[in-house]
């Protein structure tokens, strides 16, 4: 058994890979319970090596170096991804938002290209291998969250790495730092506008049309769609009526878009009446379906 001191194995550099970078760091608190543990019951899981890389273990490391105690080693045999192993290894381990989880897909992007690039000299002979130029896509799936959220994600590391870090830290949403760095702090506020472009000038209507949660269900459903999509891809979603199911998630994506604010009420103008439900502002299905001179 290899004694490790810091990042050396019996007198051999052993690097670390950037899979061990892509999680946030473990807190103070964190570290303290598994160094205690350590110490009681020696290392549980063995750290993980490749080609000279640690590339799983990394906290385990340090514990067992300010211990002083051995620590047993094994290499790395996860297949064709060690970024993919990376994930789906130490991602169920950890409670994530959707914000951080697309940093965390933003971060394997530049090692799932570098993958893709050695895995071309060779025959393609795995699903991943296949999907090789799609790694915005892989990461997504990987981590679950959208491709979306990946490009969004990527965006805000490039612009402001610090408020990356933050997002990653869960410190804040990945909406917030998007907002933080297109408006700034010295950007003035506009008014909002409505469905049709014009300025909702009432300002008991501004939150009305503010409001992200209408956005939030219609993400929520087209994750639930690619779900049921993948799943039916496998044997154990061979039952389900993948048309049938996605055509009722169609639906109910549509019905959550035509209730969302779309406009301020064109039969009693924000003042409440029966067709808005005294709420001043009706989704896009009521105004479409307003007579065309109220419209005007």
């Amino acid at each position: 058994m290899a004694r490790w001191r810091g990042r050396y194995c019996e007198g051999r550099t052993v690097k670390i890979h950037p899979v061990c970078e892509l999680f946030p760091p473990m807190s103070d608190d964190e570290f303290g319970k598994l160094k205690a543990d350590i110490k009681q019951h020696g290392v549980r899981e063995p750290i993980v090596t490749h080609e000279g890389y640690l590339v799983d273990g990394k906290n385990r490391l340090r514990a067992c170096k300010e211990l002083g105690v051995e620590c047993p080693t094994v290499a790395w045999e996860g297949g064709d991804s060690l970024v993919l192993w990376s994930i789906s290894r130490n991602l169920h381990r950890r409670h994530m938002t959707p914000s951080q989880r697309a940093m965390i897909a933003q971060k394997m992007l530049p090692i799932l290209e570098q993958e893709a690039a050695a895995r071309k000299k060779r025959p393609k002979s795995s699903p991943i291998g296949e999907h090789a130029e799609r790694s915005t896509k892989v990461a997504a799936e990987a981590t679950g969250a959208s491709a979306r959220q990946v490009g969004r994600a990527k965006r805000v590391a490039n612009a402001d790495p610090k408020k990356a870090a933050e997002v990653e830290a869960g410190k804040k949403s990945l909406r917030q730092a998007e907002q933080e760095i297109t408006e700034g702090p010295e950007v003035q506020e506009q008014p909002p506008t409505d469905g049709l472009g014009k300025p909702v000038e009432e300002k008991k209507l501004w939150p009305a049309f503010r409001s992200d949660a209408f956005d939030s269900i219609v993400s929520e459903l087209n994750r639930a769609k690619r779900a049921v999509t993948a799943l039916c891809g496998t044997p154990l979603g061979k039952h389900l009526h993948h048309q049938g199911v996605t055509s009722d998630i169609d639906n109910a994506i549509r019905a959550v878009k035509f209730a969302a604010p779309y406009a301020p009420c064109p039969q009693c103008r924000a003042d409440g009446c029966e067709l808005c439900k005294k709420l001043g502002w009706v989704g896009k299905a009521r105004f479409t379906a307003a007579a065309e001179e109220l419209r005007a």
